[in-house]
């Protein structure tokens, strides 16, 4: 680790400033002086830099029982995430991801790249020639409606701004985290917590309705992501996945 290539660092602070101020650039910087690997320091945590696809298959497949989350993400983000695929570790992990690779075989994923394509072209479409675009706020409807269509089958038109503005305050507040030296425990009740927790519970009814709808669905017409999700089982015991999952 003390081999590898790093940028210059501050007392106690490390890159962590540099990280702040200019985080594309930071990377940009980064991936200069590294090559394939290097690392960085955040306050006192040390960060490992890949920036090879070899290394990175090395350590996310070949290497992943060896591996384990981030502190960010098992300690600062599960209580965004709860324990998904993005935030739980070992044999939980695995569990989820074994269930979830048949949901993603070419037959599934071309089904999603034809709704990506019309939902793209649609937007660009309605865009004029020197006009003034907001891409921050663009991509994130865009988003929303080809997620909508892909994972529900159904239109969130009308509900694109509540979420949109549900989806900013976490995004934001995943920042900061990263952006800290340090961070107040998440349970405490401090105003920006519970801005945040309220947030969470909005998105988190808004979906757990949708899924509770579909559960009582009996018709069968329905064949997309969360129709698959509902119907996966686990390999090893038979189960499937709970709402919660």
């Amino acid at each position: 680790y003390e081999t590898l290539p790093s940028l210059p660092q501050r007392p106690i602070v490390g890159n962590l400033l540099q990280f702040r101020r200019d985080r594309l650039g930071f990377l940009k910087a980064m991936s200069a002086i590294s090559g394939d690997i290097g690392t960085f320091q955040l306050g006192s945590y040390p960060v490992i830099f890949i920036n090879s696809a070899a290394l990175s298959h090395k350590v996310l497949v070949e290497h992943a029982a060896d591996v384990e989350k981030s502190l960010m993400l098992r300690k600062y983000m599960r209580p965004l995430l709860g324990d998904g695929l993005l935030s739980s570790d070992n044999a939980t992990n695995r569990r989820q991801r074994r269930m979830m690779a048949p949901l993603f075989r070419q037959r599934h994923v071309a089904t999603y790249g034809s709704t990506i394509t019309t939902a793209a072209e649609r937007v660009q479409a309605s865009w004029q020639t020197h006009q003034t675009i907001d891409v921050a706020h663009a991509m994130m409807q865009l988003s929303l409606g080809i997620i909508s269509q892909t994972l529900f089958s159904t239109d969130i038109s009308a509900d694109t701004s509540t979420i949109s503005a549900a989806l900013t305050t976490v995004l934001k507040y995943s920042s900061k985290i990263a952006d800290s030296l340090i961070n107040l425990p998440y349970h405490w009740p401090t105003p920006t917590h519970r801005r945040v927790a309220k947030a969470i519970a909005q998105l988190d009814s808004y979906i757990q309705a949708m899924v509770a709808a579909r559960r009582q669905d009996t018709s069968g017409q329905y064949d997309d992501l969360l129709a698959l999700l509902l119907h996966t089982q686990d390999e090893d015991d038979g189960a499937g996945m709970t709402d919660t999952q």
